[in-house]
């Protein structure tokens, strides 16, 4: 049984793109922040985080977005974060777009 189908989330890495699928919960934060970390630390340097399919993320999860962006930063690496409209508002109202390039799909 997959992550996903146990209720969690599921992390797929394609090149410069992690896509998260499903649902973030608690137990899912350290896994979360490992697949961000690999992502950054791949030998990509334009970067998507893609969270199209999450309806919802809470402050631990922007948080780690957050950092991540400002790891990838810091190697001189750009990100592109998309969302749906419902969480690129979210992160939108936390400033990530400040940091980074939000994309919003589906408004």
């Amino acid at each position: 049984m997959s992550d996903e189908e146990a209720g969690g989330a599921e992390f797929v890495r394609e090149g410069n793109r992690l896509k998260v699928k499903g649902e973030l919960r608690p137990e899912d934060e350290t896994r979360y922040s490992e697949e961000l970390s690999a992502l950054v630390n791949s030998g990509q340097f334009s970067l998507d985080l893609d969270l199209t399919e999450l309806d919802y993320v809470n402050s631990s999860y922007v948080g780690a977005t957050s950092l991540a962006v400002l790891m990838a930063k810091q190697s001189r690496k750009e990100v592109t974060v998309i969302a749906g409209s419902r969480v690129a508002r979210v992160l939108k109202m936390v400033g990530l777009d400040q940091m980074t390039r939000v994309e919003a799909v589906g408004e």
